[in-house]
């Protein structure tokens, strides 16, 4: 699962870590394998909204693997109260295509669900490889008219470019305010978008994770919660798995 966005700060951190924690919760309810995040964005923010044990990163983890060093992944991702395993992106050093190959394709034979935090804008690696591994796309945007039609034009782009991704897009409006959209203005904004992806996800205006909070505190609006619910349950009606190949052996979504 990836998930993108035309422009910086539109939220695509806080909305990986709220549908990883969601994935999380009900894996372990199900007994099922762990769930990872995965940051490969330019701004490398997944690492400074989760509790670290290490400082390693997504590069650390395929040194290690390449030089057949890798004996476990728990030393190299953090874990949230929920279960979720994140591994921060190595602000320091960018990702190419194969990398990127490399490092889902393991990760995908380890744990149940990968969610990859892709951050702002397509024209840069490895985003050609997380396109073409993608089973879903999260595409994210503030509800404003000006970033509507930038991701109009982003969903457009994407449709014409990697149509085995054109059914299976969802976008998530965030920082939804009641005191300044109306539902007119919102109405306005899901048809603008809805030709361009199968499902439409609001997720409102929460102070906490404007300041960069944790998506698992409990001061975390109800609203903001049953948005993010909402959001993994549209997701988890297109999630599916690979036949086992061996424990842990999942899909790449």
């Amino acid at each position: 699962m990836l998930v993108l966005s035309a422009d910086g700060g539109a939220g695509t951190t806080t909305v990986t870590l709220g549908i990883g924690v969601e994935l999380a919760k009900a894996a372990t309810q199900l007994n099922s394998t762990e769930v990872m995040a995965m940051d490969i964005s330019a701004s490398a923010a997944l690492g400074e909204r989760v509790w670290r044990p290490t400082t390693a990163t997504v590069t650390d983890l395929l040194d290690a693997y390449r030089h057949r060093r890798l004996t476990g992944m728990d030393s190299y991702a953090a874990r949230s109260d929920s279960g979720l395993r994140a591994l921060p992106a190595d602000p320091t050093a960018a990702l190419s295509d194969n990398d990127y190959h490399h490092l889902a394709t393991l990760l995908a034979h380890r744990y149940a669900a990968l969610i990859t935090d892709g951050g702002a804008g397509l024209a840069r690696t490895p985003m050609r490889a997380a396109l073409n591994l993608a089973h879903q796309l999260v595409v994210v945007a503030p509800a404003t008219p000006l970033a509507a039609h930038g991701l109009s034009k982003m969903l457009t782009h994407l449709n014409d470019n990697h149509p085995h991704l054109a059914a299976r897009t969802v976008t998530a409006l965030t920082r939804v305010h009641p005191a300044q959209h109306s539902f007119g203005e919102l109405q306005q904004l899901r048809q603008t978008l809805q030709p361009h992806c199968r499902a439409i996800v609001a997720i409102p205006h929460d102070p906490l994770l404007e300041h960069g909070g944790s998506v698992e505190s409990d001061q975390l609006a109800t609203t903001t919660q049953n948005a993010l619910l909402e959001l993994t349950t549209v997701l988890g009606q297109h999630l599916t798995c690979h036949p086992h190949h061996g424990p842990g052996t999942g899909k790449t979504v």
